[in-house]
C-alpha cells in the first residue's frame, strides 16, 4: 500500500512539474466582454479614454486607430506584443496581432502574454466599474 502511494505521489509530481515547464499556452483572446452598468451612459470617447488609461497603466504603449479600435504594444527585454482593442458601447475586445519572441504558433503563446492580456482585461474592468467621466 505505501508502494502504491509513494508511485502515485512521484507520478502527480512529475504532472505538475511537466504542466509547469510548459511555457506555451493558447492565444488568449477577449470577446466581446460586456461593459458594466456604471459605464452604460458613459460616451464613445469616454469608454475610450478609461481603455486607453488601463492600457497606459499597465504599461502598453497606445495608439488611437480610428473610432472602436485602439492598437496596445506591450515591449519587455527582447520581447512584443502587438494587440487590437475593438470596443463600443455594449462591449469590448482584446485580440493578438503580432507578436515577436513569445513563441507564438499554432494557436499557441508564451504564458507571458496571457497574463499581461488578463491583467489588462481586469484593469479594463475595474475602470469601467467606477469610470473616469
Amino acid at each position: 500500500m505505501r508502494e502504491l502511494l509513494r508511485t502515485l505521489i512521484v507520478f502527480i509530481l512529475v504532472v505538475v512539474g511537466l504542466t509547469a515547464c510548459n511555457r506555451t499556452q493558447p492565444v488568449y483572446t477577449v470577446e466581446d466582454t460586456r461593459i458594466p452598468k456604471p459605464s452604460e451612459g458613459l460616451t464613445l470617447d469616454q469608454i475610450k479614454d478609461n481603455i486607453i488609461q488601463a492600457a497606459l497603466d499597465k504599461g502598453w504603449h497606445v495608439d488611437d486607430v480610428g473610432p472602436g479600435e485602439l492598437r496596445v504594444t506591450l515591449k519587455w527585454k527582447d520581447h512584443s506584443a502587438i494587440s487590437s482593442v475593438f470596443y463600443n458601447k455594449k462591449s469590448y475586445s482584446i485580440k493578438l496581432d503580432s507578436s515577436r519572441n513569445l513563441k507564438e504558433q499554432n494557436g499557441q503563446i508564451h504564458r507571458k502574454y496571457n497574463q499581461e492580456v488578463q491583467a489588462l482585461e481586469a484593469e479594463i474592468d475595474r475602470r469601467l466599474y467606477r469610470p473616469i467621466h
